[in-house]
């Protein structure tokens, strides 16, 4: 907030809502690892920017009922 904020920042969040839905919709998700499901972590490394200490790690195939593509 304040008169230093982006501008865009509004767009930016939108456009990334889009996008995370139509990967949720247009594939289905599945662990790395043949099938066994494992805990997410979900810890952070220090730095400026936020990251996850394990990256998370999934196979996706597009779902059958998608005709769009």
């Amino acid at each position: 907030a304040g008169r230093r904020a982006c501008p865009g920042a509004g767009v930016a969040v939108t456009v990334l809502q889009s996008f995370v839905e139509e990967l949720v919709g247009r594939f289905e998700w599945f662990p790395v690892d043949g099938g066994v499901e494992a805990s997410v972590d979900m810890t952070e490394k220090p730095g400026i920017i936020i990251e996850m200490r394990v990256p998370l790690q999934a196979r996706l195939v597009v779902r059958r009922n998608d005709c769009s593509l």
